[in-house]
């Protein structure tokens, strides 16, 4: 059985994320914070982090790529998610506890996108 928040959860993303972790360096303003990523798309990524940017924020990013490359992106924030207390975490909920942000991507270069696409392929088969 399907959940509704599962439907309405697939229903907002227009590509699907495949998972996977790369440091990140994230800015607005004057401000630099760092974070982990946990899912990539062509059109978004998901930032873990405790320094949570407000919607609609927007922000540069810098993905610190497996083979030490960058990849510089500018993107939107769109919600946060805050982190848990460790007592309340569920099996089904995993990594929550770090909490996030997910950002669409506004810009991306050559980088990211050889990126997205080949890591696409070794994950989904695309």
């Amino acid at each position: 059985m399907i959940s509704m928040a599962g439907l309405l959860k697939r229903e907002r993303r227009s590509q699907e994320r495949v998972p996977g972790r790369c440091d990140i360096e994230f800015s607005s303003g004057t401000q630099t914070y760092t974070g982990t990523s946990s899912n990539f798309s062509l059109r978004g990524l998901f930032v873990r982090t405790p320094n949570h940017l407000e919607p609609e924020t927007i922000v540069a990013i810098t993905l610190h790529l497996p083979d030490g490359s960058k990849a510089r992106l500018t993107g939107r924030v769109t919600r946060i998610v805050k982190a848990l207390p460790v007592g309340d975490l569920l099996p089904s909920l995993p990594y929550k506890e770090q909490g996030g942000m997910a950002v669409d991507i506004i810009e991306k270069d050559p980088p990211y996108l050889e990126f997205v696409t080949s890591f696409r392929t070794r994950v989904l088969g695309d």
